[in-house]
């Protein structure tokens, strides 16, 4: 997906991610379906955990959870106010690659997230 940061000043493309920002004892998988839901519509039949990263732990201790959503369902998106002009496409995984190469991605936990992917053998 793609959206403005503005932290940054530009849009890049990600990964679907979310915080807990409303619900401080959402189960981490509840979370997961909800961010995956709204950010892109998708429903997933099963989750897969392929990890927990830190984001910058020289500094912060904020940490996230990796997941494999399998079994996807195409449904509506519900995205928040805040999330408008969203987008989101399908990509090849030789295509991510290139996008991380061309800077399209410059999203660390995206990259973190590919190479645990990576390292799980879902992708060659």
């Amino acid at each position: 997906m793609r959206q403005y940061r503005y932290p940054v000043r530009g849009s890049y493309w990600e990964f679907p991610q979310g915080s807990y920002e409303e619900d401080a004892d959402i189960h981490v998988t509840d979370l997961v379906r909800k961010e995956l839901r709204e950010e892109t519509g998708l429903k997933a039949t099963s989750l897969q955990q392929l990890g927990h990263l830190f984001e910058a732990y020289g500094y912060s201790n904020q940490g996230f959870y990796v997941f494999l959503a399998v079994d996807l369902v195409q449904g509506e998106k519900e995205l928040e106010v805040s999330e408008a002009g969203m987008e989101n496409k399908a990509v090849t995984f030789e295509e991510f690659e290139e996008m991380v190469r061309s800077g399209e991605i410059k999203d660390s936990p995206t990259i973190a997230s590919y190479g645990l992917l990576k390292m799980s053998g879902v992708v060659g």
